[in-house]
């Protein structure tokens, strides 16, 4: 199951990022937001668990909003 960071809920915490062990979640200066690389992600759930605000879900079991704004929202546009 895909991973995705659900900008919305994201306080930028870093916690996924550091978690992550395939280095797969960076953050953006450019978009001033943590991005997650689908083609480096393992969906082993670390970056999930440790999120503080669930904003990182898998996009089978993802509740929150829909983002709008964003391609690496929970659910896609």
């Amino acid at each position: 199951m895909p991973y995705q960071i659900n900008q919305t809920l994201c306080k930028k915490s870093g916690h996924c990022a550091e978690e992550c062990p395939m280095g797969a979640i960076g953050y953006s200066t450019l978009n001033d937001r943590y991005e997650l690389d689908p083609d480096l992600c393992t969906d082993c759930g670390s970056c999930a668990d440790v999120c503080p605000v669930g904003a990182v879900s898998g996009i089978d079991d993802c509740e929150a909003p829909p983002d709008t704004s964003s391609s690496e929202s929970c659910h896609p546009k």
